[in-house]
């Protein structure tokens, strides 16, 4: 068995809770005892309800982005929904709708589907954040 790394783990870790509460409705603590929800919730931060595809396969895709010092993601928006939690560093989220969020390590969100928006790492150190995509 090789070793996993601290990020390697959090990916997998992550990814298993996200997936599991994804695929399968709602995932409960009192189910996995060791479980700490990160985020619960109906709607994203833009106030977009959650809405599934009705048709086609089912696909999760668990991935870590770095964004470094100064640097931003560009304004773009999602076709489906998406969980991200911040591993590291500090980001400011600006929707097209007005809103700025600041998003702090260890801090998780839906993030906005249709309403454009922009992640920008102000920080002095890169911005590590792990995304979760439901997508058919």
């Amino acid at each position: 068995m090789y070793p996993l790394s601290l990020s390697h783990a959090l990916t997998v870790t992550l990814s298993l809770i996200i997936s599991i509460s994804l695929l399968h409705g709602e995932a409960y603590a009192d189910d996995y005892p060791h479980m700490q929800i990160l985020l619960e919730t109906e709607q994203t931060i833009a106030g977009e309800p959650l809405t599934y595809p009705q048709s086609g396969q089912a696909k999760v895709t668990s991935a870590i982005i770095t964004i470094p010092s100064g640097q931003s993601t560009g304004w773009h928006k999602h076709k489906v929904p998406l969980v991200a939690y911040l591993l590291a560093g500090e980001l400011e989220m600006e929707y097209a709708n007005g809103k700025r969020v600041q998003f702090k390590k260890g801090e998780a969100l839906m993030e906005a589907i249709a309403v454009p928006h922009i992640g920008s790492n102000l920080g002095a150190t890169p911005a590590l954040d792990i995304c979760c995509i439901s997508r058919h």
